[in-house]
């Protein structure tokens, strides 16, 4: 800074502190031509509000990065939550989903193609701020229960946060004869078709190939000893 005042002739006149977040983060320096009239009150003045201009507007850009930096922790916390997580935004209609509700809502629509999450997100009933829903949802197993429960949030209830519950159906119990021939797959497998399932709800319940479901149920039929579906029913039901 001297060497610049000796260059261009200037004298060194006001340095005013930069302020921001209560701690003094540097400086401004104010030079004038060895000529100018003395350093007056309202220069003073004038110099110690640009420092205070130019820390509010630090103190902007460093609120700005701590609010992306906790959106981001955010963001992150909620994709690796365990709990299947639906945040709206009913003002704007935009819509965002952890991995775990995106996994959840895939195998339903795959189950049940006449699935749609803003039926199911159509309030039952409200209680204490919260809004909870049941919805019956088909599965191949049988039909299921979704219960969903919604909060908005206090400040802006534009703002709305759903946590989604599947009940699973329950599948018939094999015989023990019946378990003790197949492997734990094609048991998943033999359970399914007793409960009505086709191969292809079979491959989405189970994240299988179509393929490799008509593998497992001719492995079933020769394992049992049965030739069908039905027959295959029969023998899981009777017990």
């Amino acid at each position: 800074m001297y060497e610049i005042c000796q260059l261009q002739r200037f004298e060194h006149k006001i340095e005013a502190p930069v302020v921001a977040q209560a701690r003094v983060v540097g400086s401004l320096h104010f030079a004038f031509h060895a000529h100018h009239p003395s350093v007056t009150r309202e220069l003073i003045e004038f110099a110690g509000a640009i420092g205070l201009v130019v820390g509010g507007a630090l103190e902007s850009v460093a609120r700005t990065a701590d609010l992306a930096r906790e959106r981001d922790w955010l963001r992150t916390g909620v994709e690796l939550c365990d709990e299947p997580l639906v945040l709206t935004d009913l003002g704007g209609g935009e819509r965002r989903v952890n991995r775990a509700a995106r996994e959840l809502l895939e195998r339903l629509e795959a189950a049940d193609p006449g699935f749609s999450l803003d039926a199911a997100l159509a309030s039952d009933g409200a209680r204490d701020g919260e809004i909870t829903a049941r919805r019956t949802v088909r599965l191949p197993a049988g039909e299921g229960v979704l219960r969903l429960r919604s909060v908005r949030d206090a400040d802006d209830p534009n703002l709305m946060a759903t946590t989604l519950a599947l009940e699973e159906p329950t599948r018939p119990t094999l015989p023990a004869a019946v378990a003790s021939a197949l492997t734990p797959r094609e048991r998943e497998v033999a359970q399914l078709i007793a409960a009505g399932a086709s191969n292809d709800a079979i491959a989405a319940e189970l994240f299988l190939s179509p393929y490799t479901v008509k593998e497992h149920t001719g492995s079933v039929y020769r394992k049992t000893g049965t030739i069908s579906r039905v027959d295959l029913t029969r023998r899981v039901l009777a017990g």
